[in-house]
């Protein structure tokens, strides 16, 4: 059985490399920051808002066709990470702020890049035949 290679097209190399930089090293360094300041499951807790960020880092790049009903929920997200953050951080050190800002910070970049990356694969259509 002979297996296709999905490569990445040749002319989007630093986009690979910015890819490789935003989207695997500085997210992950600054995950492993975060955690020096914060509890880990809070950290998991900021990072498992992915989804909504993706979400709508795609509505504004790609003009993504969205129901109410996800625009609802993730205000719904936002807003209770939000009032987590605030309730988590009212007896906290002086230093949470750092950790939340850090992790905050990787999961925007995450999600520019994922977003930017489904952006040039759509645009260069990748035949995978």
């Amino acid at each position: 059985m002979h297996q296709a290679k999905v490569l990445f097209p040749t002319e989007h190399r630093l986009f690979r490399f910015c890819g490789f930089l935003f989207w695997f090293c500085l997210p992950l360094t600054l995950v492993i920051y975060g955690g020096q300041f914060i509890n880990l499951s809070t950290v998991a807790i900021i990072f498992a808002a992915m989804p909504v960020a993706i979400l709508l880092v795609s509505i504004v790049v790609l003009n993504a066709p969205t129901s109410l009903l996800q625009l609802a929920g993730a205000s719904l997200a936002l807003i209770s990470l939000l009032f987590f953050l605030q309730e988590t951080f009212r007896d906290a050190t002086s230093d949470s702020w750092k950790g939340a800002l850090a992790v905050v910070v990787a999961v925007i970049m995450f999600a520019c890049l994922y977003v930017q990356r489904k952006k040039r694969v759509s645009e260069s259509q990748l035949n995978l035949n």
